[in-house]
């Protein structure tokens, strides 16, 4: 057992690993982390001492074959070092299966917090709020302007028809896992088809871009220090992350369907304001936002529910997932909602 009783004891090859690979004081203990999404798994590596990591696995049941690619993400990580993007610094991947039958990385830990309603006191300030929707688009904008080839990134994506492949795939997707009727979804797919926009030069994007999905740093003024799980992230048009970001964007008055009340709080400003500072800080045109917004919400749709599926036919015992039941309906509704022009 470790010192600290809470602290899970690591299994002998991950421990050896650990005491091999970091500059700590063994022997180390984990603590289950939950930060960003629900898709990997994130552990806090402890030592004897003082000294904190967090852990990334996937987990043992994928819902794609090529999902939860902690590879991919450590990549990434690495070629962010040194750029203006806030994130986890990379401290060593293991490809190797004898350690814990499945890849994993440790990145440095990051003291942050993921704001949630109801916020830490030190955010019950006008400021403060306006300050955390800048400090989110100044993180995605700077995203955009990392030289991606330069960083040694060519490969990590498939920029050229990235928007027009994205409506047949995430229907296809739907499509394996579908059991149930979902009232407009067609509607949907079929108007972002039609309405497809040329696309944005093409740069590296975060593809889950949302409160849920940083860390900003205790008390004020608001610092966004950290953009988390990059399980999504690729190379193609910039603006599908400003378009999920909006579309999770409620403002006071309005049903919030993905994010909470947290946007809706006194000074946390428009989504106009968000676009707006978007477009000043990266020179990308913007008009066509709503498009984006509307493609984010169809996505995500077709996301959860795969998650509802397994949830509902007993291939996961989440119990998160339940809500998903509702959820995916009401995105539906809230993309439709988007492409009659009454959201952005």
């Amino acid at each position: 057992m470790n010192a600290t009783p809470e602290l899970q004891t690591p299994e002998p090859a991950l421990q050896a690993w650990l005491e091999t690979t970091l500059d700590g004081d063994g022997p180390y203990g984990l603590e289950p982390l939950q930060v960003g999404g629900t898709s990997n798994e994130m552990w806090v590596v402890h030592d004897a001492g003082q000294g904190r990591w967090a852990l990334r696995m996937p987990p043992e049941i994928k819902n794609a074959p090529t999902a939860h690619d902690v590879t991919r993400e450590f990549r990434l990580l690495a070629a962010l070092e040194g750029t203006a993007v806030p994130h986890p610094g990379p401290v060593a991947l293991c490809a190797d299966p004898e350690v814990l039958g499945r890849p994993f990385y440790v990145m440095a830990h990051v003291d942050g917090v993921a704001l949630r309603d109801p916020l830490p006191d030190w955010a019950n300030d006008a400021e403060v709020r306006a300050g955390i929707g800048r400090e989110l688009v100044d993180g995605v904008a700077a995203l955009s302007e990392v030289d991606w080839r330069a960083r040694g990134l060519d490969g990590f994506g498939r920029p050229d028809g990235f928007l027009e492949r994205q409506v047949p795939r995430w229907m296809g997707q739907l499509a394996k896992y579908r059991t149930r009727d979902l009232p407009g979804v067609e509607d949907l797919a079929d108007w972002l088809a039609s309405r497809r926009v040329p696309e944005q030069s093409p740069a590296l994007l975060h593809g889950d871009y949302s409160l849920f999905n940083v860390l900003f740093r205790p008390g004020a003024p608001a610092r966004l220090v950290a953009i988390v799980d990059w399980e999504t992230a690729t190379v193609g048009d910039p603006l599908v992350d400003l378009g999920w970001l909006v579309a999770q964007w409620s403002e006071p008055g309005q049903e919030p369907v993905i994010a909470g009340g947290v946007t809706q709080l006194t000074g946390m400003g428009p989504r106009k304001a968000l676009v707006e500072r978007y477009a000043a800080r990266t020179g990308r045109e913007v008009g066509e936002i709503a498009f984006y917004a509307a493609l984010a919400t169809f996505k995500l749709a077709c996301i959860v529910e795969g998650a509802w599926f397994r949830y509902a036919s007993g291939r996961s015992g989440n119990p998160r997932h339940a809500r998903f039941e509702r959820l995916v309906p009401d995105l539906v509704r809230h993309g439709l909602e988007i492409t009659r022009g009454t959201w952005i």
